[in-house]
């Protein structure tokens, strides 16, 4: 006797490695899309240091909040979005940390162990 079409044994394997092909291409998809983040939040954190030095050498002193950077001088060279509250924040949507003392911006994501007070 012929068998006219596909076993159920031969679409559970098709099944199968259709579905494993999916999902390496999908995990190669989110590993690159979170390097591009890395890499776009070390572009942006150089940019926000410049644009505080250039503050400092305006003013003589560093800006006592990120916020009081102008919104010119955080064009969208400079930063990707701002929240609601007008803080910078970085390309994984959480705010960047801002130190007025030395000057300094950190994102969490580099900083280990890093408290944040969002």
């Amino acid at each position: 006797m012929k068998s006219n079409g596909f076993s159920v044994i031969g679409l559970i394997l098709a099944t199968a490695l259709i579905g494993t092909i999916i999902f390496v291409v999908l995990e190669q998809c989110q590993s690159t899309i979170s390097h591009a983040r890395e890499v776009l939040m070390k572009a942006e954190l150089r940019n926000l240091q410049v644009t505080i030095q250039a503050y400092n050498l305006r003013y003589g002193v560093f800006p006592p909040d990120i916020r009081c950077l102008s919104m010119k001088a955080l064009n969208s060279e400079a930063i990707s979005s701002v929240d609601e509250e007008n803080y910078p924040i970085d390309p994984f949507g959480k705010r960047y940390i801002y130190d007025p003392v030395n000057g300094k911006v950190y994102d969490c994501h580099l900083v280990k162990g890093a408290q944040r007070g969002d």
